[in-house]
Parts: structure tokens; C-alpha cells; sequence
């Protein structure tokens, strides 16, 4: 076999088609920046209540608005 032809064989073998996995990956990096700029400030800006005052998800809602202020507002760190 000519070195040429040798070479390009094991170029095509060596290349790795793309995962499922790492396309769904893909896609949620293309859609950070839709969610940064319509969710997040609709998420911030909606009142969450629960039946359940002890609701974890409260819990969870109430420390995403967190983190979600203190990107918005760095100063807050201090």
C-alpha cells in the first residue's frame, strides 16, 4: 500500500464520529445564551409560592435567584 494512500486510510479511522451525548451537549451551549438573556430575567422577576412553606424547590428557586443577582450584580460578593 503507497505511504499516501496508508496515511489518509488512518486519518479516516482515527476521527471519531461525533456522540450523541456530545451533541446534546452542543446544543445546550448553543441555547446558554437564549436562556441568559429571556429566562433568566422572567425567572428573577416571577414570584414562586409553595402550599408547602418548607418546599425544597422554594429552597432551590430561592438560591438560583441568588446566584442568578450576585452575576447580575457583582457587588454583592463584597
Amino acid at each position: 500500500m503507497p505511504k499516501d494512500t496508508l496515511q489518509s486510510t488512518v486519518e479516516r479511522m482515527s476521527i471519531k464520529p461525533v456522540s450523541q451525548l456530545a451533541r446534546q451537549w452542543q446544543a445546550v451551549d448553543d441555547l446558554a445564551g437564549r436562556v441568559r438573556r429571556h429566562l433568566r430575567p422572567l425567572f428573577m422577576t416571577l414570584n414562586f409560592s409553595s402550599i408547602k412553606p418548607d418546599s425544597p424547590w422554594l429552597s432551590a428557586v430561592a438560591w438560583v435567584n441568588g446566584i442568578f443577582a450576585i452575576a447580575h450584580f457583582p457587588a454583592l460578593l463584597l
